[in-house]
């Protein structure tokens, strides 16, 4: 899986740290999904909508 560290003005801007292995918002550990669950409830919730149109801002370096 290819990583991409975050940059310190996003980490400022969002409060989203990394130490270790661990994700913190605002300080609090928070746990994330397995990326194939995630795609899957994003994927349900968009079929919600039509049509959908997804916008990405500097999605090229991601």
């Amino acid at each position: 899986m290819l990583e991409k560290k975050m940059s310190l003005k996003a980490s400022e801007i969002t409060r989203v740290t990394v130490v270790g292995d661990s994700t913190l918002v605002k300080g609090q550990t928070v746990t994330a999904d397995p990326i194939k669950s995630a795609l899957t409830s994003f994927i349900t919730f968009l079929q919600k909508f039509s049509p959908v149109i997804l916008v990405g801002h500097t999605i090229e370096c991601f």
